[in-house]
């Protein structure tokens, strides 16, 4: 199954904007709006097997997209987009315990736990 996006009502009318017409559009005041299908149990859609959200910072606008998959062991491992192919280029983050739902920094891991994201 291949996992589908949605843009926000917001992001669809800044579609044919260029990258630098749509960040002046964000920093004059424009808001983002929710989106048409939101999470109302985020830790529940995040643990719930095999995620891909996007988290913005309201600071900086800097986005971070993610994939959470759950371990056939128990656990969920946890891996941060780092190119342009939103399904493939991603780069192990860490895991998740199970029992205490902890994000945990591993010897594998290809993202510095001092990084910002």
């Amino acid at each position: 199954m291949t996992p589908k996006t949605m843009n926000t009502p917001f992001e669809n009318s800044f579609m044919e904007l260029t990258g630098e017409e749509y960040e002046s559009a964000l920093k004059s005041g424009a808001r983002e709006a929710s989106a048409p299908h939101e999470v109302t149990d985020p830790a529940g859609f995040m643990l719930g097997g095999k995620a891909y959200f996007t988290l913005r910072s309201t600071r900086t606008g800097t986005r971070f997209t993610y994939r959470i998959q759950a371990s056939d062991r128990g656990g969920w491992f946890v891996s941060l987009l780092d190119g342009p192919d939103n399904w493939s280029n991603y780069r192990y983050m860490g895991f998740i315990g199970q029992s205490d739902r902890r994000f945990r920094v591993t010897a594998k891991s290809a993202v510095a736990a001092t990084a910002s994201s």
